[in-house]
């Protein structure tokens, strides 16, 4: 569904990634894992058209999607769930959905309210009155309101607390269940790789190791790095 071959982005006069190739298939949930300052960001951005790369391919669904800017990645069917959330505070919950339907006349979908229960109980709270995790579900529904092909989700568990992590992840994990392609960029290393099919490691822009999820659990680079093992 998505392919990335050779990718080599800069922002200024620094190379951020560096011959970066990876693929999602129709289908799959793939993780893409890494610290601070790996490419990760980098990596969603040059996706959504938002990073013109100086070198390479990026293609959904078999169509070239390199440099078309960010409306026409989204209505190619690319949905993302940014770092920082982005929600509109001041707006209602019932609101930012809609903001997310816009290209289907404002109507959310049920399986929204279905998958996050808690946002259908406060369709009229206003956004920057709910706490980070539910923030954080409110910031998924909005992209699924778009009814996306392809869901990103970059860094969904930064910053909640145990609990939400758990519960924003077992909720992605059921929309891949139900037929929804996903590629989710991870510091929680552990979890995401046992609700992902494979993983691709980043370090300084580049690719260091692939491979089923399974695997990377259990390859003593993983293990040293980022499970403390």
């Amino acid at each position: 569904m998505l392919e990335i071959q050779s990718l080599d982005v800069f922002h200024g006069r620094l190379q951020v990634l560096w011959d970066l190739s990876l693929a999602v298939g129709d289908g799959e949930c793939v993780t893409v894992l890494g610290p601070n300052g790996a490419g990760k960001s980098t990596l969603v951005e040059s996706v959504m058209g938002l990073n013109r790369p100086a070198r390479g391919s990026i293609r959904f669904e078999d169509e070239e999607i390199t440099g078309l800017k960010p409306n026409d990645v989204a209505a190619r069917g690319i949905a993302i769930v940014p770092e920082k959330r982005e929600l509109f505070g001041r707006m209602t919950v019932a609101e930012n959905l809609a903001l997310g339907a816009y290209g289907h006349g404002g109507e959310v979908d049920a399986r929204v309210y279905d998958l996050f229960p808690v946002l259908a109980e406060r369709r009229d709270q206003l956004a920057g009155t709910m706490s980070g995790g539910e923030q954080q579900m409110l910031a998924i529904g909005r992209a699924l309101a778009a009814r996306p092909r392809l869901l990103i989700l970059d860094e969904p568990s930064l910053g909640l607390s145990p609990l939400y992590v758990s519960t924003v992840l077992e909720s992605i994990a059921a929309l891949n269940r139900e037929g929804l392609t996903v590629l989710l960029l991870e510091q929680n290393v552990r979890s995401a790789l046992e609700y992902s099919d494979r993983g691709y490691v980043l370090e300084n822009g580049r690719v260091v190791i692939e491979g089923p999820s399974a695997a990377l659990l259990e390859d003593p680079r993983v293990q040293a790095s980022y499970l403390g093992l």
